[in-house]
């Protein structure tokens, strides 16, 4: 019988399933090293944790690691504070074979990331938001197109092609957004296709260049969005490794975060590194 039990400090953090360790996104290890780092999430018995002090991710086996400080946990259902809403967001847990209903969840408490506004190449600039964030009161920029990383953006449930046109007597009831705005369906802690990701940043570079004021979001404003925004550094001619430093310091240190997320980012550096190099040394045509 598998048992799920609460670890060694309170009953809180490292968690014992079978003869399998279980970190919690938040708590605070000690790497091998003897650096501290915070635990960004697991993979079996692989452990993604994020070094401040270095500013990097990188991966460990769970028994490479010690447990300095745990997260906070509670039990319950999801709630509206799952997409941000409340003061404290709440992350998808393990499933407790005592109370099969319920799960464990770590409190993560949201950064509130706002229509930031982050200064890119050639006096050019982008927003970006947390779904916590853009519900709070207050002045904050106006912006004229979204870029959204995540379905709770979405204004409403039903959503129309840009050629459909209601019929005026029917017309009110039909939501009208604020701003033009595209829905990415990218999972959360998650990667898209090379292909997709790089048309993503085309598409947001093009809205940039056309002088929309782009706001950029996801759930918590961080890994999704820190590695969009990577992306569009690099295609601003910074290295991956420049992107990735210039998203942690300037626009949040929680921001890009899994390694695999840095991989992709790197991956698209080299890709687009390689393609200009190409066009740079095809001959040109005299007419």
């Amino acid at each position: 019988m598998r048992i799920l039990q609460r670890g060694i400090k309170s009953l809180k953090g490292l968690l014992q399933v079978g003869k399998t360790t279980v970190y919690l996104s938040g708590d605070i290890v000690r790497l091998p090293s003897g650096q501290e780092a915070e635990v960004i999430e697991q993979r079996g018995n692989k452990v993604d944790v994020y070094n401040e002090k270095q500013m990097q991710l990188d991966t460990f086996y769970t028994k490479e690691l010690v447990l300095l400080e745990a997260v906070d946990s509670l039990i319950g259902d999801t709630s509206d504070d799952f997409y941000g809403y409340g003061k404290q967001t709440t992350m998808p847990g393990f499933q407790s074979t005592k109370q099969p209903h319920k799960k464990y969840y770590p409190k993560v408490v949201p950064c509130g990331h706002n229509r930031d506004k982050f200064q890119l190449r050639n006096g050019e600039t982008v927003y970006l938001s947390s779904r916590s964030g853009s519900l709070k009161k207050g002045d904050r920029p106006e912006v004229t197109m979204g870029c959204y990383l995540d379905d709770a953006w979405m204004k409403a449930r039903v959503m129309f092609t840009s050629d459909f046109r209601p019929d005026n007597n029917f017309s009110q009831l039909f939501q009208e957004n604020d701003y033009p705005y595209i829905v990415i369906n990218w999972s959360d802690m998650g990667v898209l296709p090379l292909t997709d990701f790089s048309e993503i940043v085309a598409w947001c570079m093009t809205q940039i260049k056309h002088g929309e004021k782009l706001d950029i979001a996801c759930v918590g404003g961080h890994g999704r969005t820190g590695t969009l925004l990577a992306g569009i550094l690099v295609f601003q001619n910074y290295t991956a490794d420049e992107a990735i430093e210039k998203v942690r310091k300037e626009h949040c240190n929680r921001a890009i975060e899994t390694v695999a997320q840095e991989q992709l980012i790197k991956q698209y550096y080299n890709v687009l590194t390689k393609v200009r190099k190409e066009r740079a040394d095809e001959p040109t045509v005299s007419k």
